[in-house]
């Protein structure tokens, strides 16, 4: 059973969303049903709230936090100014850094919201990786990573990510397609769109190519399982918007290649493939802000949706999350997205 170290309503946050939400980020997704059981367990949920703070500066760290609900930032004192350096949202682990280094924590943390927060004290939570050494090995690079952006700024405070799924006739890749186009144009910030495949079967450079009046856009693909932040730019088209073809499969982590282009992309805007709803829903559907379902209106293709959105209801991909966008079925697929819609 879970400790609370305030009275949290049954209704905001059970134990079942609590489990979703730490099997799903990495690197607790390497774990078992059993060991991610054992983890919470050993951990207490509490509630901040709006303006509250978590730790500060120079204090000492006693525990790992990871947050289940709300917006927590970062802040640090330069020349006796505070700046925020990072806005922290739901699945993100923090404290960590002081954990191992043994020194007092270099920024505070400090809630903008009513949020939810699960904490495990720092001497238990190293006694859980050590009993669990491939956890330790994946988390320890986690761990090196955000070392090395502590080091590095962000160059995006904020990131937005919209998953775009349908049946192979919806015309989802060209939606998607557009749909960055349109919005690079409306914000001129930076986007870039991810075509994900298990097979080699990618749209995305035909769509460059007819945009381009028949100009060849040479396009590598990036494997989901060899993906790591040093190598991963040579594999990024560079072009009014950016786009990256990934061949993805089980076991490769997606949230890790996210979490990178997440410092570098205002707006992150990924197909997902009809084909993974089956066994892969958690780990495509979790990580976004929104969904977008193309689908053509025909009876069997309309029941899958329905299923879909049934299932995404029982878990925190609510129904807030899901829009759903209609194309005539057999004609040129409709660009759907009204020109003057903000983001």
């Amino acid at each position: 059973m879970l400790r609370y170290a305030k009275r949290i309503d049954y209704t905001d946050m059970d134990t079942k969303e609590i489990k979703f939400i730490v099997s799903n980020i990495s690197p607790f997704n390497k774990l078992k049903e059993k060991e991610i059981n054992a983890f919470i367990s050993l951990c207490e949920v509490k509630e901040y709230k709006n303006r509250e703070i978590i730790y500060n500066e120079s204090d000492p760290p006693d525990y790992f936090y990871l947050l289940l609900r709300g917006r927590i930032v970062a802040i640090t004192k330069f020349e006796g100014k505070e700046s925020e350096i990072e806005l922290l949202k739901r699945g993100t682990c923090f404290g960590m850094i002081s954990i191992f280094t043994g020194e007092t924590h270099s920024v505070t943390a400090k809630s903008i919201e009513t949020s939810f927060v699960l904490r495990v004290e720092k001497d238990k939570f190293k006694d859980f990786l050590n009993k669990h050494p491939v956890f330790f090995s994946e988390f320890f690079r986690l761990f090196s990573q955000r070392v090395k952006r502590r080091s590095h700024p962000k160059k995006i405070f904020q990131c937005k990510k919209i998953a775009v799924s349908g049946s192979a006739s919806s015309g989802k890749t060209t939606y998607m397609f557009n749909l960055a186009t349109q919005m690079q144009e409306q914000t001129r910030k930076r986007v870039i769109a991810l075509e994900l495949s298990s097979q080699e079967d990618f749209v995305l450079p035909f769509l460059e190519k007819a945009k381009n009046a028949g100009t060849v856009v040479s396009s590598k693909v990036l494997n989901l399982k060899e993906f790591t932040e040093e190598t991963v730019s040579q594999y990024i088209v560079k072009g009014k918007i950016d786009y990256l073809l990934v061949r993805t499969e089980a076991g490769a982590d997606f949230g890790a290649l996210l979490n990178f282009l997440s410092e570098n992309y205002h707006f992150i805007i990924y197909e997902i493939p009809y084909g993974f709803w089956k066994g892969r829903l958690d780990e495509f559907v979790y990580p976004v802000d929104l969904l977008h379902f193309i689908t053509c209106v025909e009876r069997g293709k309309l029941k899958t949706l329905g299923d879909i959105i049934r299932r995404l209801r029982n878990t925190p991909a609510n129904g807030e999350k899901i829009k759903v966008l209609l194309s005539e079925f057999g004609k040129r697929n409709i660009f759907l997205m009204k020109r003057k819609k903000s983001y």
